[in-house]
């Protein structure tokens, strides 16, 4: 829209005349150009450094690390070098205190010997002895047992021949009477299968004639008394010569000879 200037009292006058200076075009294109910005070159800066920084620190770092690195390699050797050396001044120090100690524990090693053997010697000593006694105790054990042996197969053997002579009881019982003391009458004791071979075998009118006078002889059986033996009884006294009785004192005697 076109804009209506109205001037009715519009004066004319004599024109002014304005000087207008007119610059190159270089100069206003340089004027043209935006300004740099004084914030970002701080933190150009601040970013240059900070990198810098960072490299120094690293390249510390790196150092320190090479420094450690070097520390603990030569320590190392050190130790390793102390310890060779300790090693070889520990194996002189054994060396020469064995040779110095060589005669003293040759000594000492000898002397161990001897109380070894010497103990060994006392222990032998020992055994020996148990051994002895030992066997005396087993032989005196033996010699009984072989005592009580031989008297139980003789206890057999003796029964068994009164089975085959049984006659043998009449010089029992004449022993027994003999032994008497001018009884009157004589009563004798056997086991009842004795009875019917002394009656039949004993010579009565010898036997009865004892001093100057006849004597009254009565048998009896008695199952207590085993065959081969016999009991007589007088007023004038008893004599046992029951098997097993005589068995025994011959027992008796014998252990008596072998626990001497």
């Amino acid at each position: 829209m076109s804009k209506i200037i109205k001037n009715s009292d519009l004066i004319l006058t004599h024109p002014k005349i304005i000087e207008v200076q007119i610059e190159s075009p270089l100069e206003t294109a340089a004027s043209l150009e935006p300004q740099e910005d004084p914030l970002e070159k701080i933190k150009a800066e601040s970013q240059s450094i900070l990198v810098e920084t960072e490299q120094i620190v690293l390249d510390l770092l790196e150092k320190a690390r090479a420094e450690a690195r070097n520390i603990i390699s030569t320590a190392q050797e050190e130790a390793d070098h102390v310890r060779a050396q300790v090693f070889e001044e520990s194996k002189a120090i054994r060396e020469e205190s064995a040779k110095q100690g060589y005669a003293e524990g040759l000594k000492r090693a000898q002397e161990e010997i001897e109380a070894d053997r010497q103990m060994a010697m006392e222990q032998a000593q020992i055994i020996v002895e148990d051994g002895r006694r030992l066997k005396h105790e087993m032989l005196s054990n033996a010699e009984g047992d072989m005592v009580r042996l031989v008297l139980a197969i003789a206890r057999k053997v003796v029964v068994a021949d009164l089975s085959i002579q049984p006659e043998a009881i009449t010089s029992i019982v004449r022993e027994a009477i003999t032994n008497l003391d001018n009884p009157d009458s004589v009563k004798v004791y056997v086991n009842p299968e004795d009875m019917h071979a002394l009656v039949e075998s004993l010579d009565w009118e010898g036997l009865t004639e004892i001093g100057s006078r006849e004597v009254e002889v009565e048998v009896k059986g008695d199952k207590r008394i085993c065959r081969g033996g016999c009991v007589v009884e007088s007023s004038g006294g008893m004599v046992d010569a029951r098997l097993e009785k005589r068995l025994d004192a011959v027992e008796n005697m014998m252990l008596d000879v072998v626990n001497e």
